[in-house]
């Protein structure tokens, strides 16, 4: 999404932009709840919500520090959020680009990337099961925060965290309408608002902490669902845990967004712990400082730095303060004390992927 900004403002101010787009995974994950600020700030930008794979979120039913909260969009920001379909959002957003007049390069991979000459850089591309050169003054790196083959060698990705994914499809006969969040010793429960009956139950928690057989890591999730009060009782069923999809959620940056014509932006710069839920505002955010300094200085520099440095410090007070409520509710959870006490960081390897299902 961030990447998709860029490209559309960059291609209205009538610079060619070459936007390389990956072919959208194909397994199925979490619904996305765009908040009404991400909303407002989509439209800003004519970026289109999709027309299909939708429903509206009215707000966040919590048991975080004990007791149950009730957020209401309507209250606080006179509008509801959107849950959306992730492959559908993906796909109008494409189109938007391709509207702006971007040169929209579909189903491709990046390989690497490297100084060609200077002032340009070159992106090794996959397209069609051919390799091609694509030479550009500036690369926005927008891949995601599972770390970039086309980011300069000097840059590193710091972690934070450990943090890991869990989800498995999920229907509910309540609250159908309202993003739940529930806090649990050994992490926290999400399940997005439906669309057309059917969501996600998502469990969060860091990858040191779960059995590593199948067997066991189900039996494990089994008793922390019958540990929950507020999601256990909204199911249509208890789930078996038996189709679990895994995904890299570390709170984690780049060491720097912003060096030799590269830049950084969404959760290649700074990818957030889903605890916050503001991620895509974030990345809309930074995306919107990239481009805004593109096009006032043909270059990025200092302005979005400190954004990213900024918004990386709030962000990390915030978690604590939040895992800080939790980790008084359970004073004895390894998971939320570690969160409590601080930020550190945790070398790349520390989060064995394989041991996800």
């Amino acid at each position: 999404m961030a990447g998709t900004l860029i490209v559309s403002i960059l291609a209205r101010s009538g610079l060619h932009v070459i936007h390389v787009v990956a072919a959208p995974t194909q397994s199925e994950r979490p619904y996305e709840v765009l908040g009404p600020s991400t909303r407002r700030a989509l439209a800003q930008h004519g970026l289109p919500e999709p027309v299909r794979g939708t429903a509206n979120c009215r707000g966040v039913l919590s048991r975080w520090g004990g007791d149950l909260e009730f957020h209401d969009y309507a209250l606080t920001a006179c509008a509801p959020a959107l849950t959306v379909d992730r492959t559908a959002f993906h796909n109008s957003l494409v189109s938007a680009a391709h509207a702006a007049g971007a040169l929209v390069l579909q189903q491709a991979k990046v390989r690497r990337g490297q100084v060609l000459w200077q002032p340009q850089r070159a992106i090794e591309v996959s397209r069609d099961g051919q390799s091609v050169l694509v030479s550009a003054r500036w690369v926005v790196d927008a891949t995601g925060r599972q770390g970039s083959p086309c980011a300069p060698p000097q840059v590193r990705r710091e972690y934070f965290d450990r943090l890991v994914a869990l989800s498995i499809p999920f229907e509910t006969t309540q609250y159908q309408d309202c993003l739940l969040v529930e806090a649990v010793p050994e992490g926290w429960w999400y399940v997005p608002p439906s669309i057309d009956g059917r969501t996600q139950l998502v469990f969060l928690t860091d990858v040191d902490l779960m059995p590593r057989g199948s067997v066991e890591r189900r039996e494990w999730l089994g008793h922390r669902y019958r540990g929950s009060q507020l999601v256990s009782d909204v199911a249509t069923a208890a789930p078996l845990f038996l189709d679990l999809k895994g995904t890299d959620a570390r709170f984690s940056r780049m060491s720097d967004v912003v060096y030799d014509q590269w830049v950084a932006a969404g959760d290649a710069a700074l990818a957030l712990d889903p605890l916050s839920g503001t991620g895509t505002w974030a990345a809309l955010n930074g995306a919107e400082q990239v481009a805004s300094e593109f096009c006032d200085h043909r270059e990025v520099g200092t302005r979005y730095t400190d954004w990213w440095r900024q918004t990386f410090e709030r962000e990390r007070a915030m978690r604590e303060e939040v895992c800080f409520r939790a980790s008084l509710r359970f004073p004895d959870a390894p998971f939320w004390q570690r969160r409590s006490a601080g930020t550190r960081r945790h070398h790349a390897h520390s989060l064995d992927l394989r041991l996800l299902p």
